[in-house]
């Protein structure tokens, strides 16, 4: 008798291990289910405020350069305009040979206020191609006769849409304008290439490049790219780029054109 209570205790001390392993391995599991969810979740909320901060900073950046056309176009315009006239005037009264120069120097000047005041004004960017508009660039770029701009397109142009073309020239405006100013480069290049889904944008300068493996480290250049790839999960793109001492630049995005 003794030894089936024995026998009994054994069984039923061996069920209660038995459960209380269960009900361990089902915790074990319920919190590693959960702790996995917490975790996903926190990313994409992360990636979500990630997101919105570059969208906001997109609005807050057009916001203030279309605040920079108005200014350009009805203060400097205006005052350019009214130096202009009042060189003509003033070559009628005076004989001066350095006037005709710098009349020509004035109505430049007022070409260009207006030129970037179009550049910078949302809706004016609206009527233009990103080719379009990377082409006035070009020729702008060109005029300085100091480096040569080039642009290519490939495959058939396609509408990428008002928010992923803004997207897309002002990265390329800013690529192009740290080239001008950090590459010491004689020639940029800007590839537009169109495929069934999706367009890629390639900009490529022969400068004196970087060592693209600590570039993020740089605090300058690492902020850049981290606003550019702010800015191209808008529109779900991606940007890479290679570069070494004495190779020159290149950078490549690339986003999808339906989603």
């Amino acid at each position: 008798m003794r030894e089936q209570e024995v026998i009994f205790s054994i069984v039923v001390g061996g069920f209660v291990v038995a459960v209380l392993f269960v009900l361990l391995l089902l915790f074990l599991l319920y919190y590693v289910r959960n702790k996995n969810r917490y975790i996903r979740e926190r990313e994409e909320l992360r990636s979500k405020y990630q997101i919105e901060l570059a969208r906001v900073e997109l609005e807050i950046q057009e916001e203030t350069l279309r605040q920079v056309g108005l200014e350009l176009h009805d203060n400097i315009g205006q005052l350019v305009t009214l130096a202009k006239i009042q060189t003509q005037s003033l070559a009628k009264v005076v004989s001066d040979t350095r006037l005709p120069a710098l009349q020509e120097v004035i109505s430049k000047a007022l070409e260009e206020v207006r030129r970037l005041s179009k550049s910078l004004n949302q809706e004016n960017l609206a009527r233009s191609t990103l080719a379009e508009l990377i082409g006035k660039d070009c020729e702008r770029v060109n005029q300085l006769e100091v480096v040569r701009m080039n642009l290519l397109e490939r495959g058939t142009p396609a509408d990428p849409g008002q928010q992923r073309k803004i997207i897309l020239y002002r990265i390329v405006q800013e690529l192009v304008t740290n080239a001008l100013k950090h590459a010491q480069c004689s020639q940029i290049d800007v590839e537009i290439e169109y495929f069934k889904d999706a367009l890629a944008v390639s900009v490529r300068d022969d400068g004196i490049g970087f060592d693209a493996a600590t570039a993020s480290d740089s605090p300058k250049a690492g902020v850049g790219l981290h606003h550019i790839r702010g800015r191209l999960q808008l529109i779900n793109g991606t940007i890479e780029l290679s570069s070494g001492r004495q190779k020159g630049a290149a950078f490549y995005m690339r986003c999808p054109m339906n989603q």
